[in-house]
């Protein structure tokens, strides 16, 4: 009888929580994994992480060379300093021409000046206005490519964007990469999945 009572709660037991119970004969563990690709295509310079080892979010993995971004950073600031530089000779010049057209106002006026260089004397003023128009717009893409540069070089390490470590690592320095073409493999271990 005792080992009946026993016998027959196990199988109750078994029967009840095979019914109720979820059950499979499979368990699948899925984590993020990020392809990771630089912004501009070039030459890795260095390589700061292994395969298969657990790296901390912010650590570098690698660096691109950023020589020909640098170089162009400093020749777009240098662009923008001689166009500003030429925008402040223009604007003086602007001065004296509007100088003298106040001048020659007041003369074709009281009749002293011909009327036709009250009218040469606007088409300069107009110019150089057109001139330094022309180069504030100038100066605008000269920042952008500046601002553009700047970025690329600010982004020439390629940083871990979580917690996790790298699969199908195989970077060496030296080694040439193509426009935002993936070159590793990123898994993340902040977050899991179970399936």
């Amino acid at each position: 009888v005792v080992f009946g009572f026993y016998g027959a709660a196990v199988l109750t037991e078994v029967i009840l929580l095979g019914q109720t119970t979820p059950y499979s004969k499979e368990l699948v563990v899925e984590r993020f994994v990020i392809p990771l690709a630089p912004e501009f295509g070039g030459i890795v310079s260095e390589v700061h992480a292994k395969p298969n080892v657990p790296i901390k979010k912010g650590t570098p993995i690698f660096s691109m060379d950023a020589a020909p971004w640098q170089d162009r950073l400093d020749s777009a600031k240098a662009d923008v300093d001689a166009a500003a530089n030429n925008k402040k000779a223009l604007q003086a010049q602007l001065a004296e021409a509007d100088l003298k057209l106040r001048d020659a106002k007041i003369l074709v006026a009281k009749k002293v000046m011909a009327a036709n260089q009250l009218e040469i004397r606007q088409d300069q003023v107009n110019g150089l206005k057109a001139q330094i128009a022309s180069i504030e717009s100038q100066m605008e893409g000269l920042r952008a490519d500046a601002a553009k540069a700047q970025y690329n070089v600010d982004h020439a390490t390629i940083l871990a964007p979580a917690d996790g470590y790298m699969v199908d690592f195989v970077l060496r320095p030296g080694g040439f990469i193509r426009l935002k073409s993936p070159v590793a493999t990123f898994v993340s271990t902040e977050e899991l999945y179970l399936l």
